[in-house]
């Protein structure tokens, strides 16, 4: 069993990822930007059930995530909720400036978690998913 964690954008699926889809066992986790801090706990609840031999983060070029700025999406909160205004302040949106180091803060968090098995840990590869190409690239 494998989980993927990806975009929510399904459109942007690489062939690759159609593939192992059809021919193994995989789970695919869908969120803003494919980011692993929504994700988490999800994927560590299903991990107890499933034991996922493999993880892999991927994110894709020309994603939504790399247009919006955290700052910006906490001020129009606070416009349409000013009396969640310190709540507001702690939210993380998933915004990225480059997206090769999107994907290392994603497999640094995952691998930082106390509460993702070691197995787990050793199994998770990054990706970057072109758009344009259909490729994956490995990202370290």
């Amino acid at each position: 069993m494998f989980l993927p964690l990806s975009t929510v954008n399904s459109d942007q699926d690489s062939e690759e990822l159609k593939q192992w889809r059809t021919k193994t066992e995989a789970v695919v986790i869908r969120v803003a930007g494919g980011r692993i801090t929504p994700a988490l706990p999800g994927i560590i609840g299903i991990d107890t059930l499933l034991n996922f031999r493999e993880t892999m983060i991927i994110h894709h070029t020309d994603c939504g995530c790399s247009y919006m700025k955290d700052p910006n999406v906490r001020e129009v909160l606070k416009e349409r909720a000013p009396a969640e205004a310190s709540k507001i302040d702690g939210m993380v949106f998933g915004a990225f400036d480059d997206i090769e180091q999107s994907v290392r803060d994603d497999l640094e968090i995952f691998k930082g978690s106390q509460f993702v098995r070691e197995e787990m840990k050793k199994s998770v590869y990054g990706f970057v998913y072109d758009i344009q190409t259909g490729m994956l690239t490995s990202v370290a």
